[in-house]
């Protein structure tokens, strides 16, 4: 799963990548975006599970202060990838938020509430993990005008 939505995510070399939940799962994609030679920061309010993402190389900060941390880590951009591991309403908007113009959010986990439009124009590109429900991402996407496979590739169910 997780290198699943690694590979879904076009982690590079270079990039910045947010990751955002740092659970076991989350201390999972810090790993292999590290090993795939991102930069990685890492969000958590869980300050045990931010020092073990810190052990593997991220740079980790409290939910409310990652921002900060990220435009000082991505040179003002935000993150080329984002993360997200929570499925609730508030990680997931702040997912959007943390995304670099253009930058892609893989939501790794279910989507139980609908995103706000708003959200979803700071990325061009959303993606779902093999674990997420692509009933609910298409569903959402096409609830806030968003097309099935368009060319940006904002949501397409075949990918899941």
């Amino acid at each position: 799963c997780v290198m699943k939505s690694i590979r879904r995510g076009g982690v590079r070399t270079g990039d910045v990548v947010c990751v955002v939940g740092l659970g076991v799962m989350g201390l999972m994609h810090v790993a292999a975006a590290i090993d795939r030679g991102a930069i990685v920061v890492g969000s958590d309010f869980n300050a045990e599970r931010r020092a073990v993402a810190e052990g593997l190389g991220a740079i980790c900060a409290e939910p409310d202060d990652v921002g900060a941390m990220l435009k000082r880590a991505s040179a003002g951009r935000g993150a080329d990838v984002v993360v997200c591991g929570p499925g609730a309403p508030g990680p997931l908007r702040d997912a959007f938020a943390l995304a670099a113009s253009g930058g892609t959010v893989v939501m790794f986990t279910p989507a139980s509430a609908l995103l706000s439009n708003e959200a979803f124009r700071c990325a061009s590109l959303a993606q779902a993990s093999h674990t997420a429900d692509p009933c609910a991402h298409a569903v959402n996407a096409t609830a806030f005008g968003l097309t099935m496979a368009s060319a940006a590739g904002s949501v397409a169910p075949g990918r899941w």
